[in-house]
């Protein structure tokens, strides 16, 4: 609950409130200022349904018996090995379909050692294989209850990081300490000693994945094999906390276009059916080609800049939820992610094993993607390639009951 009150304060108050401050009134030329008010009014009526959806489940829930972290037994250190060594190789196997360098696709290029054959060629590959990346996050909490030695740790933590920085996946090393950080204010039970220790630690690393933020381009050159050379960010700090937390002028661009060409809401095209059009095979549809998300198109247009439409600026769940049903959405979107929240928490406190417990840790922490990121159709896919090690450990569970009985 404390974290999501965190996202939701420095994306949907802190954020526009420095746009205010440094009058911020347009962005590629598109002017958004007049649909201000209309934006933070929707991020007031998100963050209230929230509240209330969180409060709703408080008052329906039973007393239960908390069951203190430190009595958990180790996990299987051997299931932490496997899984990582299975997601290491699904990540090559994925670079060699899709027609990239080894070297490139964990940086080797930018230390010198960079294949310049044949690695800027696209061959399309698997992206369900790039995809097994995700359970880096998973594996690596569950890691931390083990009795693993802490230099193979840090090898596998120090693998994992160059695999997401190669991708540009600042935000699933965001999720990696979002659950670390969970895992270490349980096990050391919360304080205000603790949490401003925690902060010591985590703020550099935050302030160290902003400045990496302008030079994503530059490594995903790299990882493709083409030289480049990284420029040194003069940008001040808060100017580029300010750049990656900027979701609500996305919103305030698709409000406006949507008002003003009475676009007609989605009802759920993107956030519901894009999910299971994203899960059907290409061949079920004209020419192979699956239909690009309404909701996504319609914020590119908004912008009414090419320029806008390839610099990543994103909607967040906010304004996810207003395409589909205007504020109203937005009311009931959040009352259930209030509910869903309450409801994890609970479960979180009363877990009786280390999978129970980091199983709920990694819940709370994907809402991180999912509050910042309103595409929902990704969100789901990501959440789900992280829920594969909890699936195969509840798998082989049930497995030794059967033979047991």
């Amino acid at each position: 609950m404390y974290l999501c009150t965190k996202y939701n304060v420095v994306f949907f108050f802190l954020s526009p409130f420095y746009g205010y401050v440094t009058n911020i009134k347009s962005l590629f030329g598109n002017y958004i200022w007049d649909y201000y008010a209309n934006t933070i009014l929707n991020y007031t009526y998100a963050l209230t349904s929230f509240f209330l959806g969180y409060l709703l489940f408080l008052n329906k829930r039973k007393k239960v018996k908390l069951i203190s972290i430190q009595n958990y037994e180790k996990f299987s250190i051997n299931f932490v090995r496997v899984g990582m060594l299975i997601g290491v190789l699904a990540y090559v196997l994925w670079g060699i379909t899709s027609g990239k360098s080894l070297q490139n696709i964990f940086l080797l290029g930018l230390l010198g050692f960079q294949d310049k054959v044949n690695t800027a060629v696209e061959l399309g590959g698997n992206n369900y294989l790039k995809l097994m990346i995700e359970i880096f996050i998973p594996i690596l909490s569950l890691a931390l209850f083990t009795s693993m030695k802490k230099i193979e740790f840090s090898f596998w933590l120090l693998i994992t990081i160059v695999i997401y920085l190669s991708q540009g996946f600042r935000y699933r090393i965001v999720l990696l300490l979002i659950s670390f950080s969970l895992i270490y204010l349980f096990r050391n039970k919360v304080s205000i000693n603790k949490i401003l220790k925690l902060s010591l630690l985590v703020i550099p690393i935050l302030i160290l994945l902003l400045e990496f933020t302008q030079y994503r381009k530059s490594i995903r050159q790299s990882v493709v094999g083409i030289q480049t050379e990284f420029q040194v960010n003069d940008r001040p700090i808060f100017d580029t906390l300010f750049a990656s937390s900027r979701n609500y002028l996305a919103n305030a661009s698709l409000i406006k276009y949507m008002v003003e060409e009475n676009i007609t809401y989605g009802y759920g095209d993107t956030m519901i059916m894009q999910v299971f059009i994203r899960m059907m095979p290409s061949s079920m549809f004209n020419n192979g080609v699956k239909p690009d998300p309404r909701g996504l198109m319609i914020s590119n247009k908004s912008w009414g800049n090419r320029d806008a439409m390839y610099a990543g600026e994103a909607y967040d769940a906010v304004g996810g939820a207003y395409y589909e049903l205007g504020s109203l959405g937005v009311i009931i979107f959040f009352l259930l992610l209030g509910f869903i929240v309450g409801y994890v928490n609970r479960k979180m406190y009363s877990a009786k094993n280390v999978e129970q417990f980091v199983l709920y840790v990694i819940i709370i922490s994907s809402f991180f993607q999912l509050l910042t990121r309103g595409y929902l159709p990704q969100f789901f896919f990501t959440f789900g390639f992280m829920m594969l090690p909890f699936i195969i450990i509840k798998l082989r569970k049930s497995k030794k009951v059967v033979i047991h009985v």
